[in-house]
């Protein structure tokens, strides 16, 4: 089994389905119907998802969001500037974001990687660096 990161190109609402798009990076496109597992973020194991887009450069997977493990798969999840984050959170308040910021100790004692979130302080090495809230 080989396991690679790859970047979600969007997520699509297909009816009461979400078309989760990823780019393809090094992997194989592959066929419709064949299994891929796709390891949601913040959930232990992966779930296997059948594939029913493949083109040249991306991978498409219909799922059905109805559990914590699906709805984490088809959620984009955004990492980048801190304006940037907070006009996200601003459109999807529900959306995971990475943030970013210096860190000296690595587990939490100096604060300083702490970042304003909805009015407290969230210390991203033990905390993040994705939270699922901002303000």
């Amino acid at each position: 089994m080989r396991r690679e990161l790859l970047n979600v190109v969007r997520v699509e609402d297909i009816g009461p389905y979400r078309l989760l798009r990823l780019r393809r990076g090094r992997l194989e496109t592959g066929i419709p119907g064949q299994f891929f597992m796709l390891a949601p973020p913040g959930r232990l194991l992966p779930r296997p998802m059948s594939l029913s887009l493949a083109t040249r450069t991306e991978l498409g997977f219909l799922i059905d969001p109805v559990g914590p493990g699906t709805k984490a798969l088809t959620g984009v999840l955004a990492c980048g500037p801190e304006p940037m984050l907070r006009a996200v959170a601003a459109l999807v308040p529900a959306a995971q974001l990475a943030w970013e910021a210096p860190m000296a100790c690595g587990y939490g004692a100096c604060y300083g990687c702490a970042v304003e979130i909805g009015g407290e302080l969230k210390r991203l090495c033990v905390e993040g660096p994705v939270l699922e809230r901002a303000a």
